[in-house]
C-alpha cells in the first residue's frame, strides 16, 4: 500500500502568524513520494481566488524524493482568522494531498463599510446619504484625500463620493435625482497620505427600481464611433406576469439597428439590439434610444438611451 507524506515548510510567513491586509505571504509546502513508482502531478487547485500556486502540473516524482512548491497568499479584503486549503491530485495513484494555510490578517488601513450598498431604491428616493469611516491599526494617524471615480465605464456617473471635514469619512449620495431604473455599480478611488496604503477602494452599488418594482441594466446603450454591426443586450427586471415587445430600435426617420425580445429563464426579459451603425447614430440631432413597450400599470414605456463614444468622450 502506498503511504504518501506531505510536509509544510517554512517560508515567508510562518503558519499563524500575522500579516498586513495589504501584504502577500508566501508558503512553501512539499510532497514526498514514498513509493517504489514514479508519481506526476495531475493538478493543483486552490480554495479561494486569494491562492495563487507555483505550477508544478505535469512534474514528475521520483521514488523517495521531494517535489517543493510555493504558494502566495493575498490577504486583501480579508481579515481576522483565515483558513484556505490547496490540493494536489497524483497520478497513476489518484492520491489527492491537502495543504492548509492559515494565517491571522490585520488591516493597517481600511474603510468601514468597505463600500456604499444603497440596496434597492425606489425612482426618486435617491436622496440618501451613507457614510464609511478610517479604520485599521494605523487610522490614528492617517488622513484620507478626495475621492475620484474609477472611470472603468464611460457610460458610469451615478453617484457621488465625499471626504469629511474631519479627513477620516467618506460620504456617498447619488449625483442627482432623476436617475433612471437600473442596476448600478461604481469604484471610487480615495487616496491616503499612509505611505504604505497610498489609496483604498470605495464601491457604490444600488438598484433603482420605479414604482412597478421595474429595473433595467444598463441603464444606457454604449458604442463606440468606429464600431459597424455592434450588437447590445439590455436587461428587464421585475416585471413578471407582463408582457414586453420592442417598440423601436430607430429614431425617426432613420433606422439605427434591430432589436428582439425573449423571456429569460427564472424572470424578466432580454432585449437583443444588432447591427448598431454608430455613424449613423451619431447623425441624429438629438439622442437616439431603444423604445420598450409594456403593459405594466403605470409604465407603458422604457427608454434606454443610446450613446457613441470617440476615444472616451461622448459626442
Amino acid at each position: 500500500m502506498a503511504v504518501w507524506a506531505a510536509a509544510a515548510l517554512a517560508g515567508a510567513a510562518a503558519r499563524g502568524e500575522v500579516v498586513d491586509q495589504h501584504r502577500m505571504a508566501e508558503w512553501r509546502f512539499a510532497v514526498t513520494n514514498a513509493t517504489d513508482r514514479p508519481q506526476t502531478v495531475e493538478s493543483v487547485r486552490m480554495s479561494c481566488p486569494c491562492l495563487k500556486a507555483e505550477d508544478i502540473s505535469g512534474r514528475e516524482i521520483a521514488p523517495g524524493k521531494v517535489l517543493e512548491f510555493g504558494v502566495v497568499f493575498d490577504p486583501a479584503g480579508l481579515e481576522g482568522e483565515v483558513e484556505r486549503t490547496a490540493w494536489v491530485t497524483l497520478a497513476p495513484s489518484g492520491r489527492m494531498e491537502t495543504f492548509t494555510v492559515r494565517e491571522t490578517v490585520r488591516t493597517r488601513l481600511g474603510l468601514k463599510p468597505s463600500g456604499a450598498a444603497f440596496g434597492d431604491v425606489q425612482k426618486g428616493d435617491t436622496g440618501r446619504e451613507l457614510r464609511a469611516v478610517l479604520s485599521g491599526y494605523a487610522a490614528p494617524g492617517a488622513r484620507l484625500g478626495p475621492p475620484r471615480r474609477l472611470e472603468e465605464n464611460p457610460g458610469t456617473a451615478v453617484f457621488d463620493v465625499r471626504l469629511g471635514e474631519d479627513g477620516k469619512t467618506v460620504s456617498a449620495t447619488f449625483a442627482r435625482q432623476d436617475v433612471l431604473p437600473g442596476v448600478y455599480a461604481e469604484t471610487w478611488v480615495v487616496p491616503t497620505d499612509d505611505r504604505e496604503v497610498p489609496e483604498l477602494r470605495f464601491a457604490a452599488s444600488a438598484r433603482v427600481l420605479d414604482r412597478t418594482g421595474v429595473a433595467v441594466t444598463p441603464r444606457e446603450l454604449v458604442v463606440d464611433a468606429d464600431e459597424r454591426g455592434a450588437a447590445r443586450a439590455v436587461l428587464v427586471r421585475g416585471m413578471d406576469g407582463t408582457s414586453v415587445r420592442v417598440l423601436s430600435a430607430a429614431t425617426e426617420p432613420v433606422a439605427w439597428g434591430t432589436a428582439a425580445v425573449s423571456e429569460r429563464q427564472g424572470g424578466g426579459w432580454r432585449v437583443d439590439v444588432r447591427d448598431i451603425d454608430a455613424g449613423v447614430v451619431a447623425e441624429f440631432a438629438e439622442e437616439p434610444f431603444l423604445e420598450i413597450k409594456t403593459d405594466s400599470s403605470g409604465l407603458e414605456f422604457l427608454r434606454i438611451p443610446l450613446r457613441v463614444y470617440r476615444e472616451g468622450v461622448a459626442e
